[in-house]
């Protein structure tokens, strides 16, 4: 499998979790540095990829795409693995959980994740304390649904790793330093630290210091 190339930089949570599903896979991807709101997301070839200026964008020969989601289950269905079941119910079970990451779990942690880390720390903000404690209710709400699957689970679906642990695991990249208030979730925290072990895992994480 060559050619394939991975546009952004996994300081992205979106770019992480595509990315360590790449080499969980052992698929050759040249990952190539583009960081959002910076020049080299608005070049005309970039813009050709993704529309919109974000990260990930993807190409493999004339196929490209730019969403971290597409991306993972493009690169999944190039090889037999557990990660994409053949399973039809499992497979719905892991879009399941891979919606639930877009559509519920980041209201609760990518609040949290902009003004406490990403805003003070990048971008030179103060933090807005009415958005983090508007966020704070549907992280627990979010939370307790996910810790409560967890109970007796080693992965999200069937006791496999699929696509979703990469998903839903993204949302924690930075829960250090985003002061998610993880403390009350023990079954998170077991299987997060499981997704943490992950040789992909590791090796996907930024390695400049933040």
């Amino acid at each position: 499998m060559t050619g394939m190339k991975l546009y952004g930089t996994t300081f992205s949570n979106n770019v992480r979790r595509a990315y360590a599903v790449a080499l969980h896979l052992g698929i050759e991807v040249e990952l190539i540095d583009v960081r959002p709101r910076t020049p080299a997301a608005h070049t005309p070839e970039f813009r050709r990829l993704s529309p919109n200026g974000r990260v990930p964008a993807f190409c493999d020969g004339d196929f490209r795409t730019c969403e971290s989601h597409a991306i993972m289950v493009y690169l999944a269905e190039s090889t037999p693995n557990t990660l994409w079941p053949a399973d039809r119910s499992a497979r719905a079970e892991v879009v399941h959980w891979m919606s639930w990451a877009l559509a519920h779990w980041r209201l609760g942690w990518q609040p949290l994740q902009f003004e406490r880390f990403v805003k003070p720390r990048f971008l030179g903000g103060q933090t807005d304390q009415r958005i983090v404690e508007e966020a704070l209710p549907v992280f627990h709400a979010e939370a307790r649904l996910l810790n409560d699957h967890l109970i007796n689970r080693t992965w999200l679906v069937e006791e496999a790793l699929t696509l979703a642990d990469f998903s839903v695991a993204a949302g924690l990249c930075y829960a250090e330093p985003a002061e998610l208030p993880l403390e009350t979730y023990p079954e998170i925290l077991r299987w997060y630290a499981s997704v943490n072990a992950l040789p992909a895992w590791k090796n996907s994480a930024p390695k400049l210091p933040i």
